[in-house]
């Protein structure tokens, strides 16, 4: 009978930590192509372009009226989905792509509006905070008059009781 360990052999890479030492570095980037869990991947593939700069919005148009039509659309599309499946079920795929699409086309159309929502915000947040210091300057400013207001009649006093 042939002798076997009961559990595997530690990784090889066991021998790089010591006790109480730093770690290793992390291995480099992968260039090219690599292959895990028997599906292969590309380090080389295309990342998506941010929208950020193709704003579909103009300035003309109002981000209000674009949601509620897109809604509206949202809201057709899921009633024709609905009509469809309960008449003829069998042309559903089409009724459910098309109703992705309009909920994407909603998605895209929020999230394109955060942007200046919070451009907006934070204008609004410099404006109250503008409006916190003017009035803490303001009363900072009467303040300082009032004590020399003060300072000036103690002065005075202080003056009219030396004898010349």
């Amino acid at each position: 009978m042939e002798a076997r360990a009961a559990q595997p052999p530690p990784p090889r890479f066991y021998t790089l930590y010591e006790r109480g030492g730093p770690a290793p570095a992390p291995p480099q980037p992968i260039d090219g192509q690599f292959q895990q869990f028997g599906v292969v991947f590309d380090t080389k593939d295309a990342v998506a372009k941010s929208s950020s700069g193709d704003a579909p919005f103009d300035g003309r148009r109002s981000y209000k009226a674009s949601l509620k039509r897109l809604n509206r659309e949202a809201l057709f599309m899921f009633i024709d989905l609905v009509d469809t499946l309960a008449k003829r079920p069998s042309e559903a795929s089409s009724k459910v792509d098309n109703l992705r699409t309009g909920l994407l086309n909603l998605t895209n159309s929020a999230n394109a509006l955060r942007a200046p929502q919070a451009r907006s915000e934070v204008a609004k947040q410099f404006r109250a905070e503008m409006r916190a210091s003017e009035e803490a300057a303001e009363a900072t400013r009467t303040s300082l008059d009032d004590t020399l207001q003060h300072l000036d009649a103690a002065c005075q006093d202080l003056l009219s009781k030396i004898p010349r």
